[in-house]
């Protein structure tokens, strides 16, 4: 069965490679192996569709909240940046990942700017606030 193309690999060995246990929901539904396969390749490229757009999302995000808590270290009178932290508002994990971020900034060569630091923070950091 091809799974990707020009590509063959025996129905034992793909079993093996993708797991029992992930085909066994396509295999039941479709009721043959390679009507199985073929929904999950559907499957796949489904939700592959959804990844750029998923992507924008994440950004937008990042870049909201950052700008939301932006203008709150602003209005409260606050010098240099929210991602700073000089109100100790922040757990430790979350200045670690702040920390991790700015040297990654860093070491692709570029200015630690608050816009560069965030698009270096992962989605999940939203997650700790």
């Amino acid at each position: 069965m091809r799974l990707v193309s020009n590509s063959t690999i025996s129905d034992d060995r793909l079993t093996c490679l993708l797991s029992q246990e992930r085909l066994s929901k396509y295999m039941a539904h479709c009721g043959a192996f390679d009507a199985g396969i073929a929904l999950y390749r559907w499957n796949t490229a489904v939700s592959s569709a959804f990844w750029p757009p998923l992507g924008h999302v994440e950004v937008a995000a990042r870049n909201a909240m950052s700008d939301i808590l932006a203008a709150r270290h602003e209005r409260l009178g606050r010098e240099g940046s929210w991602l700073d932290d000089a109100a100790s508002e922040l757990d430790a994990r979350m200045r670690s990942h702040i920390a991790a971020a700015r040297r990654r900034v860093v070491q692709r060569g570029k200015r630690v700017t608050d816009g560069y630091t965030i698009s270096e923070l992962g989605f999940g950091f939203g997650g700790f606030l």
